[in-house]
């Protein structure tokens, strides 16, 4: 019961710092829409997709690594901080370089080297967080984590609103201020990793093969998930206009809303997992509560996303965007069921077994490119949404079949919610 308990407050923690950070975005998204257009908005998804896509590859796999060997207890923590700090330097450097490469020879739009400069440093600065983020979740200091989070986007919406005051909001402005808040939260978090250094940090090679060696597989399927996410993005840049990119940019960012409590309850799941005992029955209950739940919050958030982005987007971003809730609508079922893989490939990853959603991602992926390069040439858009929505409804489905089979779980057990599932809330409201 305390295990429960426990899970769900770090899950409402999470989930707390998710919503304030989320409101801010939605301040900025008006900003820059407004004042930019959809062919601005476009530009700057471009730019920034290609740092965000390689740092699931850069990233090796490391911050989840850590966060295994701190759970499972298989390396000292100034071993692991040692080796973490290798690795930031060593893969920062490389992958700046390799985003400035592929930003200069592949982005389809012929970008300034000042851009192609600014974009490269976010990689570094980005890996840093993320990569020092396993500290967190491997130690269960989930306030911690949380307090890296929610700052940054606190300090980014000062600053655009400061840039649209002073008639300085451009897309070169708001790409530097991507990078100053990238380098910002990479100095936080080492800041706080310095305050919790248990001792002076230590390299170890052997250590550090070993959790290059599962990394690899962590970021194989992480690489998979994220590129699942944005090879649509990728795709439109190639083969349709940046006003178009720039209209779907925005639906993707208004769709993830729906994926704010299943990405908490993925982390708190994943450093949960980590820190008990394989096979633990208490854990696949709780993925499979988390599943249930998700799911059918996911269901009903999205019929209200759907109406106010079919009253509210016109009026707020403008007629230029007006095409924006017909992509929300095809990207709509996708929305609800990629939370159940998310879920559950948490779980997987926090068991040290990484290599389930390899497979899986893979299968998902090649699909989603298929569709995308048949049908963006023709329905712009909201072809890549469709495509999307059916990759994430075939690994959901997959994923579903595995964790079923595999944990000898019952379908019902994972998507169908019990009177159970409500009882510490009807417990709370009679107490009242």
């Amino acid at each position: 019961m305390t295990t429960n308990r426990s899970i769900v407050r770090d899950i409402i923690a999470v989930f707390n710092t998710k919503i304030v950070v989320l409101a801010l975005t939605l301040i900025s998204s008006v900003i820059i829409a407004r004042t930019l257009g959809a062919d601005g908005r476009g530009l700057i998804a471009l730019a920034l997709i290609y740092p965000q896509l390689m740092l699931s590859i850069m990233e090796g796999g490391m911050r989840q690594s850590a966060t295994y060997y701190l759970g499972k207890k298989l390396a000292s923590d100034n071993i692991i901080l040692g080796i973490l700090f290798v690795y930031i330097f060593i893969a920062g450097i490389a992958g700046a370089i390799l985003v400035y490469l592929l930003m200069k020879y592949s982005a389809g739009v012929e970008f300034d080297i000042s851009i192609l400069l600014v974009s490269s440093i976010i990689l570094p600065a980005s890996l840093a967080v993320s990569t020092l983020r396993g500290y967190f979740l491997g130690k269960q200091q989930i306030k911690h984590f949380n307090s890296v989070v929610w700052l940054q986007k606190l300090l980014y919406v000062a600053i655009v609103i400061i840039l649209y005051l002073t008639d300085e909001l451009s897309v070169f402005s708001l790409i530097v201020t991507n990078a100053a808040i990238a380098l910002f939260n990479a100095t936080q978090a080492f800041y706080f990793i310095s305050i919790k250094l248990p001792a002076r940090p230590k390299y170890d090679h052997q250590t550090f093969i070993s959790m290059f060696k599962l990394g690899v597989i962590y970021a194989s399927g992480f690489f998979l998930i994220k590129a699942n996410y944005q090879v649509d993005i990728l795709l439109l840049g190639w083969l349709s206009s940046t006003a178009e990119l720039g209209v779907y940019a925005l639906s993707v960012q208004l769709g993830e809303l729906l994926w704010q409590l299943p990405a908490a309850v993925m982390l708190v799941l994943m450093s949960k997992s980590a820190n008990s005992q394989a096979g633990g029955k208490h854990i696949i209950e709780s993925v499979c509560k988390s599943v249930r739940l998700t799911f059918l919050i996911t269901i009903f958030s999205c019929f209200g996303l759907l109406i106010v982005c079919y009253l509210l987007i016109v009026p707020i971003y403008g007629d230029e965007f007006a095409g924006a809730f017909r992509m929300i609508t095809f990207l709509a079922p996708g929305l609800i069921l990629a939370p159940i893989f998310k879920t559950i490939n948490a779980y997987y990853a926090g068991n040290g077994r990484p290599h389930t959603s390899i497979v899986i991602m893979g299968c998902a992926v090649i699909v989603n490119i298929v569709l995308n390069v048949l049908s963006i040439p023709i329905y712009g858009g909201v072809g890549a949404a469709l495509s999307s929505s059916i990759s994430y409804a075939l690994a959901a489905l997959i994923f579903t079949l595995y964790f079923a089979n595999k944990e000898q779980v019952k379908y019902r057990e994972i998507l169908f919610v019990k009177r159970s599932d409500f009882a510490p809330l009807i417990k709370k409201l009679r107490n009242r």
